[in-house]
């Protein structure tokens, strides 16, 4: 160490405070939960209307997030979510969700 710099470098804790705006991952994912866990679940909803809502927080400049991200995302929230899945029309494969009561 050189003789102007004897106190080490304390950095910031990343837990506290962290330089520039979230990742997209982390926004979308604490979106998704919040929407998940929203009385908008209490119905049956498509990949489609959940991806218009995270949308709503994601900044413009980003990507939009397509229904195609959110349904590879809902395995994961289902649990903890407390979320029911059924498949309508066989031959689409469009996956519904909602909360379970």
């Amino acid at each position: 160490m050189s003789k102007s710099r004897i106190a080490k470098f304390n950095r910031q804790d990343p837990e506290i405070r962290r330089h520039g705006p979230k990742r997209r991952k982390t926004i979308i994912h604490e979106t998704m939960l919040e929407v998940l866990r929203s009385e908008f679940m209490d119905e049956w909803r498509s990949s489609q209307e959940i991806a218009e809502l995270v949308n709503m927080s994601v900044s413009k400049y980003w990507s939009p997030v397509t229904s195609n991200v959110v349904a590879s995302r809902m395995p994961r929230y289902i649990i903890p979510c407390k979320l029911d899945t059924r498949t309508k029309f066989e031959a689409s494969g469009r996956r519904y969700w909602r909360k379970i009561k």
